[in-house]
């Protein structure tokens, strides 16, 4: 058995606070991480990026209250 994670980027949403959050799924379960504590733990998104190169930028927009 290999003690490898696999990592496959799904998304990277940027919210309106300018902090980004990257969706990735870690063999196989869907999680959300901000870039710096994504870095900590696995290294830079941008390594994993080259090999999946579908990668998605999307804005999520936070709904202001009236």
């Amino acid at each position: 058995m290999s003690n490898q994670l696999r990592i496959e980027i799904l998304r990277l949403i940027t919210k309106q606070s300018g902090k980004l959050i990257i969706v990735f799924l870690l063999d196989g379960k869907r999680m959300e991480l901000e870039n710096l504590e994504f870095e900590k733990r696995f290294g830079n998104f941008e390594d994993y990026q080259r090999e999946n190169k579908g990668v998605e930028y999307v804005e999520q927009k936070q709904s202001k209250p009236n």
